[in-house]
């Protein structure tokens, strides 16, 4: 089978771009022509043709990618983004699947929020462009009902490759960044809707060290303001790594502002407890982890699980348990699925 992605991310260190690589391999793997469309970036295990493109100044690191016309050989087309890369897809002639990274919270920060209602319309009149949508999660789905989406919809994991992650070197990590204290880990965007001064905040008074591993648009801002953080640029090869030397690991996002939260995923699979906001459908609070509704609450339970080794371990064990059915080979199975139903 011949799949075509199409993708404005690829190279960011993001849930999005993981993904995408993630299900690639896993495609090639099985004896399937794979080519990505998308901006930056290569690989050896499958094909990846480079569209034009310019830097987001909004977002550094980020590109806006520049539609051609460009033939596209491919039997079926799953579509990631909702932006010009999508646009290009999304007008193919084939079997067209869209996977709903995209939240309007994604796209309208607070000060914007009025403007969501008219961000769902636009992604609801992008999706219903294709044949079939993939939702991580039921909630997601729902969400997407309410607000009109039209189109079948599967419900997939965005995965975890569970190989992948058991191979990380807790020590390997901390030689070659010179980290001896332990640290609580986030790995989210630096942007609003991911709220990192929840986390900034929270390690400040409790004198706990932090190490944020993502680019976004308040970085620079927060590394001022927060100079005893640390701010890592690292390598996809060195996440697992950084997920086994990790204590605690912590996504504060906005209610609605994630589709699963790829990050908890991850850090669960390397044996790291989670304290987490707006992923129930991963975490169950008390059992396989934190959750929490307020700034005072994150801080309460980030403190005891901080302090609580017998929490730890169970939180590690219970945690593990569940990747287990979001293993990234059972998710292209999947879509695999998907796909041979479309044509």
């Amino acid at each position: 089978m011949r799949v075509a992605i199409f993708s404005d991310s690829f190279t960011q260190l993001d849930g999005v771009a993981t993904h995408i690589q993630s299900i690639a391999e896993g495609l090639a793997r099985r004896g399937h022509e794979v080519t990505v469309y998308t901006g930056s970036g290569a690989s050896d295990k499958f094909k990846v043709v480079n569209l034009p493109k310019l830097p987001f100044a909004f977002s550094p690191g980020y590109e806006v990618i520049v539609p051609r016309s460009v033939r596209v050989d491919a039997d079926v087309v799953h579509v990631h983004t909702v932006y010009s890369a999508g646009w290009r897809g999304i007008v193919e002639k084939k079997p067209r699947v869209i996977t709903t990274h995209t939240l309007p919270k994604n796209i309208f920060p607070d000060w914007l929020a009025f403007l969501r209602e008219l961000g769902w319309k636009y992604l609801i009149s992008f999706y219903n462009r294709a044949n079939h949508a993939v939702c991580q999660t039921v909630r997601t789905a729902e969400m997407f009902r309410r607000h009109g989406l039209k189109i079948p919809i599967s419900i997939i994991s965005a995965g975890v490759d569970v190989d992948f992650f058991k191979k990380g070197d807790g020590k390997r990590f901390r030689e070659k960044y010179r980290i001896d204290d332990e640290f609580v880990l986030n790995t989210a965007r630096l942007s609003l809707e991911k709220r990192p001064e929840f986390a900034l905040r929270a390690c400040r008074e409790l004198g706990l060290k932090i190490v944020l591993t993502s680019k976004g648009p308040l970085r620079e801002k927060l590394r001022q303001k927060y100079p005893e953080a640390i701010f890592l640029k690292i390598s996809r090869e060195d996440m697992k790594d950084i997920y086994k030397a990790a204590k605690v690991f912590v996504l504060t996002s906005a209610p609605e502002a994630e589709c699963e939260g790829l990050g908890p995923l991850e850090a669960m699979c390397s044996g790291v407890p989670v304290v987490c906001s707006d992923v129930p459908h991963i975490v169950k609070d008390g059992e396989n982890g934190f959750l929490f509704e307020t700034y005072e609450e994150f801080k309460q339970k980030l403190k005891t699980i901080w302090q609580d080794e017998g929490l730890q371990r169970k939180f590690v064990k219970n945690g593990r348990k569940m990747t287990e059915g979001r293993d990234i080979k059972k998710v292209v199975d999947k879509l695999i699925e998907v796909y041979e139903r479309l044509l």
